[in-house]
């Protein structure tokens, strides 16, 4: 279950975030219609599972026109799907913040730019440490395309990275719906 049926009728957005260097744009095996995906899914085919719960939710919204108990009952269009994308919090994931983005422009689905808009870029080396400027965010850190990168940002209110991405999302948020 993606959702419950309250949580389904009391979102404004469905907003998908991955953190995991991976493909999510492939459309070798795509379906044509959610409900032909084999489930569960593993993990080797992440653009099948987006594509299922892309499909899955703009279905689900519109047939809430149908549902008796939805806010959006008699409806023509049902409730508006509203999903939003959002890359890693760096530009360390090439594969998945460009795939995103070739998800989003195929289904006109907005994104919110972390990545762009974070405040540093792992294509540049931090003029003190000399190392990857995520590093001095996060606690941990991994290999990513042979460079050592920051993995999770330090979490809390006072960190700097979780105002920034909360400043960055609300921006982009306020786009969106427009107030």
């Amino acid at each position: 279950m993606l959702y419950s049926s309250d949580e389904f009728e009391k979102m404004d957005a469905l907003v998908i975030m991955h953190v995991h260097e991976k493909d999510v744009f492939n459309e070798d095996r795509l379906k044509e219609n959610y409900e032909d995906y084999t489930l569960p899914f593993d993990n080797t085919d992440y653009a099948s599972c987006f594509d299922y719960v892309i499909k899955r939710y703009i279905s689900e919204c519109y047939h809430a026109k149908d549902n008796p108990r939805s806010r959006f009952y008699g409806t023509k269009s049902g409730k508006p799907a509203v999903i939003v994308f959002c890359t890693h919090w760096n530009d360390s994931r090439k594969i998945y913040n460009t795939s995103i983005r070739r998800l989003s422009e195929k289904w006109g689905i907005p994104v919110v730019e972390f990545d762009k808009y974070i405040g540093f870029s792992s294509n540049h080396k931090h003029p003190v440490t000399g190392d990857s400027f995520s590093l001095i965010f996060t606690d941990d850190n991994q290999v990513v395309h042979d460079r050592m990168q920051g993995w999770h940002p330090r979490h809390g209110e006072n960190s700097y990275i979780q105002r920034r991405m909360a400043a960055i999302f609300a921006d982009t948020m306020r786009k969106i719906f427009l107030f």
